[in-house]
């Protein structure tokens, strides 16, 4: 039996706006986030979703939230839908990263699946984990489809996985604040695609 998960990314946040990284921090959405996850609740109407699963983090909640009131939906936290864990650069902006951390940053736009860096998750730690959540979501859901709300690190690794993609591509794959996914799984394997 093949079954459908619903995945999106938060709204727009004012970090988002700045280009600053992050990671697990709680700041919610920016009024125009909150606008974007409106509009996303409308578009979602007519699926037939059953549930949501929220990353915990702040501006995820508040637009599974929100989706979750216009569609009637009850909304339940998952853990391991979290944003990646940053380290030291959260908080950061991508210039300040760079002017801090050349290298290091060098390495995150060449080879980002190579860096490893203290209190900071690797590109495969946080695909490991959000593999775990999609398991999760399906041994918690008895019908489908579901909606999982996350972050942009969470997608681009289910996008590398599912596609049997090298994670090195990870920095070219674009993932716009609640463009929407679908992933179908079926036994062992899956497919995911863009959906809105």
């Amino acid at each position: 039996m093949m079954i459908e998960l619903y995945i999106t990314r938060h709204g727009v946040t004012e970090s988002n706006k700045k280009k600053v990284y992050m990671g697990d921090s709680e700041e919610g959405l920016a009024p125009d986030g909150i606008v974007q996850a409106k509009a996303a609740g409308k578009s979602l109407q007519g699926l037939g979703l059953k549930r949501i699963f929220s990353s915990p983090m702040k501006r995820a909640l508040e637009t599974a939230k929100i989706i979750g009131d216009i569609l009637n939906t009850p909304v339940e936290s998952e853990n391991d839908l979290a944003e990646m864990r940053l380290g030291a650069w959260k908080g950061l902006t991508e210039e300040e990263v760079s002017r801090q951390y050349p290298a290091d940053y060098l390495l995150w736009n060449t080879r980002p699946a190579d860096l490893t860096l203290p209190n900071r998750e690797t590109l495969y730690e946080v695909q490991q984990r959000i593999l775990q959540a999609i398991v999760r979501i399906k041994e918690r859901s008895t019908t489908f489809p579901v909606l999982a709300v996350t972050h942009v690190t969470p997608i681009r690794s289910l996008i590398i996985h599912y596609q049997r993609l090298d994670m090195n591509v990870y920095r070219t794959i674009n993932i716009q604040n609640l463009s929407v996914f679908r992933l179908q799984l079926e036994r062992d394997r899956g497919h995911i695609s863009r959906f809105q």
